[in-house]
């Protein structure tokens, strides 16, 4: 038996059971998956301030670790205060105005690299 379109029809007269009706689709919740995304970004952007501010605290604690190191070894007695025009040398402790105390690291030219309690700064001398 067939219907006019000439395919088979079931014995029910009824729809064949292959042939399925296209389920009708759910409105997405667009404001959830915006909130949703909002909510992602801002746990990423919580750890990631989270790793960089244990790391700049480790380079702080490794920064005064070297700094009280190079303190003990050279010592106070003898602080020079920086100024462009001078010449310093390796081992040399200087008073900065910005910086405080220092202790000269590396020095070639005019150029000193002085390590201070916040880190190591490059510093110029021997001019003028």
């Amino acid at each position: 038996m067939s219907d006019e379109s000439g395919n088979p029809s079931t014995a029910s007269g009824g729809k064949s059971k292959s042939a399925k009706e296209p389920k009708e689709k759910k409105p997405r919740n667009v404001d959830g998956l915006k909130a949703a995304n909002e909510k992602r970004r801002a746990a990423l952007a919580e750890k990631k301030a989270e790793v960089a501010a244990k790391k700049e605290a480790d380079l702080r604690a490794e920064y005064e670790k070297q700094y009280e190191t190079l303190k003990n070894q050279i010592g106070t007695a003898r602080v020079m205060p920086y100024k462009i025009s001078s010449r310093f040398e390796v081992a040399n402790a200087i008073q900065h105005a910005k910086f405080g105390l220092g202790f000269v690291t590396s020095a070639s030219g005019d150029r000193i690299e002085v390590a201070f309690v916040e880190g190591v700064k490059p510093l110029v001398h021997n001019r003028g």
